[in-house]
Parts: C-alpha cells; sequence; structure tokens
C-alpha cells in the first residue's frame, strides 16, 4: 500500500461498526508446542500452507524477513501429530537459522541475522493509542503514519484510506506507550478475532515512499486471508528474484 507523501491530510475510513468492543479472549490460543493433532497441509508455500492451518486452528503467527525456505518449494505434508515448533522445523533451513519466540500468543520466526540490521520494527514509538472502533487494517496503517511522522517531523499528516470489510473487527482500546512496532503488531493481532502479519526487510529507505513493509492477514475475512499471504510470498519472491 503506498500514501502520496506530500499531502497533509491523513484520513483513515472508519469502521462501520461503531458499538463497543466486547470482552474476549484472544483468539491466539494455540502455542509454539501445543500438539495440534492431524495435521495436513497443502499449498504452494509454507508460508500459505501455514497460513491456512493458522486460520483453521486458532494460530497466530508473525513472518519477519522470511528466507527463501519459507517462500518456496510447494507443500503437501501430512502428520499425524504435531506441535507448530515441529512443523516449523520441517521448513527451516538449518543453514539459515531462526529466532522462534511468543509474545501475546503470536509466534514469529525471525531469521537470527536480523539481530543487528536495521528494521522499522526496532523503532520505539513514544506512544500508540487505539480508540474502542479501531480496526486491525487502520491500526496497522496507522502504525506506519506514525513511523513516517517520527522520522519526519515537519510533516503535519498524510493522506491515504484503506478498505473497509463488512466483518472487521475491532482491536481496541489500546494505550500503549515507548514500545516496539513489532510489540505494537503483535499486540493489534493478539487482540483480534484471528489473524498473523508478515513483513519484508522493513529497511527504513521503506518509508520514503510510505510503503508498507508489513501485511496483515485477518482470517475474519476467509479466502482473502490466504490470498494476502499468496501476494506476500509472490512480493517476497520478486524481491529476491526467486522462481
Amino acid at each position: 500500500m503506498k500514501l502520496p507523501a506530500l499531502v497533509l491530510l491523513f484520513a483513515c475510513t472508519a469502521s462501520a461498526a461503531a458499538e463497543k468492543k466486547e470482552e474476549r479472549p484472544s483468539a491466539c490460543t494455540i502455542h509454539v508446542t501445543d500438539s495440534l493433532g492431524p495435521v495436513h497441509l497443502q499449498a504452494a508455500s509454507p508460508i500459505e500452507a501455514l497460513i491456512g492451518l493458522a486460520r483453521d486452528r486458532h494460530l497466530c503467527f508473525a513472518f519477519e524477513n522470511p528466507g527463501r525456505d519459507l517462500l518456496e518449494p510447494a507443500v503437501d505434508l501430512t502428520l499425524a501429530k504435531a506441535s507448530p515448533r515441529a512443523i516449523l522445523d520441517r521448513f527451516l533451513n538449518a543453514a539459515r537459522p531462526y529466532d522462534i519466540t511468543e509474545d501475546q500468543g503470536v509466534i514469529s520466526v525471525r531469521p537470527k541475522k536480523n539481530r543487528h540490521s536495521p528494521s522499522l520494527l526496532d523503532i520505539v514509538l513514544p506512544a500508540f493509542n487505539a480508540p474502542p472502533t479501531e480496526t486491525l487494517e487502520e491500526a496497522s496503517v496507522s502504525l506506519n503514519v506514525m513511523l513516517i511522522l517520527l522520522r519526519k517531523p515537519k510533516i503535519t499528516g498524510l493522506g491515504g484510506g484503506i478498505g473497509v470489510w463488512p466483518n472487521d473487527e475491532t482491536i481496541g482500546p489500546i494505550k500503549e506507550k515507548d514500545k516496539t512496532v513489532r510489540d505494537l503488531l503483535d499486540l493489534a493481532v493478539s487482540r483480534s478475532n484471528g489473524a498473523s502479519w508478515m513483513s519484508g526487510p522493513c529497511n527504513p529507505k521503506d518509508l520514503r515512499n510510505g510503503t508498507l513493509c508489513w501485511t496483515v492477514a485477518q482470517y475474519s475475512h476467509g479466502d482473502a486471508a490466504l490470498e494476502t499471504a499468496k501476494t506476500f510470498v509472490a512480493a517476497q519472491r520478486r524481491r529476491r528474484k526467486l522462481h
């Protein structure tokens, strides 16, 4: 998604749902070592297979700058019993080690070599406030806008908008201080009815044209969640020139 760089008004389309957010447990209820029972994965890439599994089994993932091992090849795998960690171990290349952690119920997969690389996801935001009616998509865009304004304080606003789905869920209210973008994405996803987020390298240069360097797949969007994963994988393949 691109936001015009010189427009002085940022306008996010508000969610049609204005009623107060109901109290509910996080949809991220499966932990990294929990047994999932029988599992069948079939998709054009490991990430697409894992997002499909996550949508069906109440899992939440965060794939940060995934390598070739998660972008290809096609998957057709049946397991009698497995945990999310065991399934990830099937796909991940030991030569490109990853950190697998869990935060707010979100299982994060991050290349270890990225620990010391500059990333927008490591930036600490002084404050992040989401009203009760804020949707997950709006929160995602708001985080990007805050990054742009933090890096370019002379800009007083940005133009742009997001699509509204009939079944968008609200994730507010959220009031946090001094949290990284990564932490806030995990928190927003954990407050949803089920979602995962995925990012590219998220280099500082990604802010030059307002491009979102991450994307969110909401399970309430049905097959569109799988299309989001498919589009993300295709974009990362182009970035790496994989065929």
